[in-house]
């Protein structure tokens, strides 16, 4: 049995909607989170749906026990 943990950062779905509700501006609250992300923008779905078919394809059938961040680099800093 392999079981991994995929950890998404801020990724552009309606997750974040309620986030985005309560600020009194939220393109440049938006401007402030992307710069703090080394790859300066948010992470898309199918970025994390590429890493999740990798783990679940032959081609991840040793990696085990593990997790996995997708963030672009913001919890690197």
């Amino acid at each position: 049995m392999r079981i991994n943990c995929v950890l998404p950062g801020w990724i552009e779905t309606p997750f974040n909607d309620p986030f985005w509700s309560y600020q009194r501006d939220p393109a440049e609250r938006r401007t402030l989170i992307d710069a703090e992300i080394p790859l300066g923008r948010h992470g898309t779905p199918d970025e994390v749906a590429s890493l999740v078919l990798l783990l679940t394809s032959s081609a991840g059938r040793y990696i085990a026990g593990t997790s996995i961040v997708v963030d672009g680099g913001y919890t690197a800093v």
